[in-house]
């Protein structure tokens, strides 16, 4: 009498689990929903770590010392390029360039603004301005009487490098342009470094 031949069998698997392939790091495998990141990286938000800002720089014309400052602060700041720069003129005229000397001084510095255009101070670049910075004790005086409304964002330029205001340079030849230029780079970058702690 012949046996019967009987099928070989494998036992199933208990208490294991299939075998996944691997991931790249940071990648999630197929089929589940772990990571090879920590969950408190997984779970992260990116914060968001800068502001919009619009600065505004004023003297008289709006020929010389804030475009000056307007050049030189987007220069100085190319790195946010969230920040923005104007410039305006307590009694400046419309439609006017910036002089030679200023424009000069600011190719020294590797800036180019020969596209500008003198405008007066209005309401409505003081309202959308989130800070403005005035050359002179005088151009402060000035917007605080004319715009009361927004003196909480008006400064002098200098106010974090000594407080002494910037001395107009018409008719004093190209090294008084040219020392306006490092006056002005020299406050702007504590208005930058300022502004940067604020964020």
């Amino acid at each position: 009498m012949q046996r019967m031949k009987m099928k070989k069998t494998t036992p199933p698997l208990v208490g294991r689990q299939r075998r996944r392939p691997c991931a790249a790091p940071g990648q999630l495998v197929s089929g589940t929903q772990r990571s090879t990141y920590p969950p408190s990286l997984q779970k992260r938000t990116p914060r968001l770590m800068t502001q919009r800002k619009h600065i505004l720089f004023i003297c008289t014309g709006n020929t010389c010392r804030s475009p000056m400052a307007e050049g030189l602060f987007r220069k100085l700041s190319a790195h946010h390029p969230e920040w923005q720069a104007g410039s305006a003129g307590t009694a400046a005229w419309p439609g006017q360039a910036a002089s030679p000397e200023t424009l000069h001084a600011l190719r020294e510095h590797g800036v180019n603004l020969s596209s500008h255009e003198s405008r007066p101070v209005t309401d409505e670049l003081m309202k959308n301005a989130t800070d403005v910075y005035a050359m002179t004790e005088s151009h402060l005086a000035a917007l605080l009487a004319n715009f009361p409304e927004h003196a909480d964002k008006v400064r002098l330029v200098t106010c974090y490098t000594g407080n002494r205001g910037i001395a107009d340079p018409i008719g004093c030849g190209q090294t008084a342009y040219n020392n306006v230029a490092r006056q002005l780079t020299t406050a702007i970058q504590a208005i930058i470094a300022r502004m940067e702690q604020q964020e």
